[in-house]
């Protein structure tokens, strides 16, 4: 997307800052990426979460018989108004603000830049609360950075029921899997993650 006005840029910050204080709390543990502290540096932020995302992958993967990787299809262009403030709605966050929000996102549609702008950190809140739903339906240990989930199962043959649930809490939102990007991982070693996506097993 073209860099916001600074205008914008303003009001879409304010608007996500007074939204992660409903957000964050209603994020689960496996959530790793952009738990937001919006008045740090976002280059900082990232630097020390990673380190413990990939400590965290690594002992996902020690601890399963097999690991699904996979993430969301074009995710952030995919993001629509309406389902933007449907999610903020339900994880309570005040409805003029969740309005506010999906105002934006559409005017910005209209000028033919669809989805959520890329960069602003005040978009990885907005990112965050539109995958909490998706985040609940593995049911099985998962870790997610941004979009990106990395699930453990006990055996390889319980990664079609995983799929199927991500598969149908993503299109309630409107998105969709990435097919090219999923791949079964050997469990029980470590696993760079995120960063790469070499596979080591069948892709779906």
């Amino acid at each position: 997307m073209a860099l916001l006005t600074e205008r914008d840029s303003r009001v879409w910050q304010a608007l996500a800052g007074a939204i992660s204080s409903r957000v964050e709390p209603r994020l689960a543990p496996g959530v790793l990426a952009n738990r937001s502290l919006l008045e740090s540096s976002e280059r900082r932020y990232f630097a020390s979460q990673i380190r413990n995302a990939r400590r965290a992958a690594a002992a996902l993967a020690r601890g399963s018989g097999a690991v699904v990787r996979t993430d969301v299809r074009a995710f952030y262009p995919s993001v629509t108004p309406s389902v933007t403030f449907r999610a903020l709605v339900n994880l309570d966050v005040d409805r003029r603000l969740a309005a506010g929000v999906a105002t934006m996102l559409e005017g910005w549609g209209s000028e033919g830049y669809a989805g959520l702008p890329i960069g602003p950190p005040g978009s990885a809140v907005i990112a965050n609360a539109i995958l909490a739903p998706v985040d609940a339906a593995p049911k099985s240990p998962y870790l997610r950075w941004v979009d990106d989930y990395l699930v453990g199962v006990e055996r390889e043959r319980d990664v079609p029921t995983v799929l199927d649930r991500l598969d149908s809490a993503l299109e309630d939102v409107g998105l969709e899997r990435s097919v090219p990007k999923t791949a079964i991982l050997p469990g029980g070693i470590g696993l760079p993650w995120p960063g790469t996506y070499g596979r080591t097993g069948p892709s779906e």
